[in-house]
């Protein structure tokens, strides 16, 4: 998809013998609130992608937008997520531009994060957000 707001890109490797192992997808999208949605539809994407049930997925949905809610500050700036879907697990790495104020919630935020992924960082530098976040599907949810 191209277009004046928004880039995806999709990159897949194969396994020998398997088809396709893991998809690694980019999405850009303006820095406004209004683009949250499309951070969580690809969200979502990458967690059905990987096997997740529809539990572990909104667990995913919610990471990201305690994640990319502070970033979405309208400014000018542009906010990119990647996504690398394998089986049972979702990466997820993302930048933007970072917010003027530590949210009010940020220790919130970071609570809510810490309950549905099984690990986070978030960096700020030179006026720059970074966070990577990693969520494997449930044991209890896991089939087999």
């Amino acid at each position: 998809m191209r277009c004046a707001v928004a880039r995806a890109g999709c990159a897949r490797r194969k396994r020998k013998g398997d088809g396709v192992d893991d998809a690694r997808v980019v999405v850009t999208m303006p820095a406004d609130p209004s683009f949250l949605r499309l951070a969580r539809l690809a969200a979502a994407d990458a967690g059905t992608r990987a096997g997740f049930t529809v539990e572990d997925v909104e667990d995913l949905r919610l990471a990201i937008d305690e994640l990319c809610g502070p970033l979405m500050n309208g400014s000018r700036g542009a906010i990119s997520l990647t996504f690398l879907a394998v089986e049972g697990r979702v990466d997820i790495e993302g930048r933007g531009p970072a917010p003027l104020e530590e949210p009010a919630y940020a220790d919130i935020g970071d609570a809510i994060i810490t309950a549905v992924v099984d690990e986070h960082e978030i960096e700020s530098r030179d006026g720059i957000q970074s966070f990577r976040a990693m969520k494997r599907s449930s044991p209890e949810h896991a089939s087999g």
